[in-house]
């Protein structure tokens, strides 16, 4: 149903689809079962996150919702951990936005750390 909604009526319509499909992925996602693979790929979405293209930004966000999902279901303390870290990197990005608005926003974009909070 996810797919086929995501399909209608929208412009981004091959993202809809890509996040519900990540969304609705079985837990743990095949190919990243173990910690080394999930720290890689949760290391690439921090990357994504503080990227200044709304496209790049997203994508972080998206893997970063879904490994907190897959973290949750695994262990409170991951989930609670990547929480901890996303909300770090907010703070640091409202430091340096408070600073200095536009090098705030160059160095330290927070929309992608917002999206994957959110």
């Amino acid at each position: 149903m996810c797919k086929l909604h995501a399909t209608i009526g929208s412009p981004q319509r091959l993202t809809n689809i890509t996040t519900c499909s990540l969304i609705s992925a079985p837990i743990p996602l095949p190919g990243f079962g173990t910690p080394e693979q999930t720290e890689q790929m949760l290391n690439a979405a921090y990357g994504r996150l503080d990227g200044n293209r709304k496209s790049d930004a997203e994508a972080g966000a998206l893997v970063m919702q879904v490994l907190s999902r897959e973290s949750h279901a695994q262990s409170n303390a991951n989930a609670i951990r990547y929480a901890q870290i996303l909300l770090a990197r907010l703070k640091t990005s409202i430091v340096a936005a408070e600073q200095d608005l536009v090098v705030g926003m160059q160095k330290h974009p927070m929309h992608g750390t917002l999206l994957a909070i959110a």
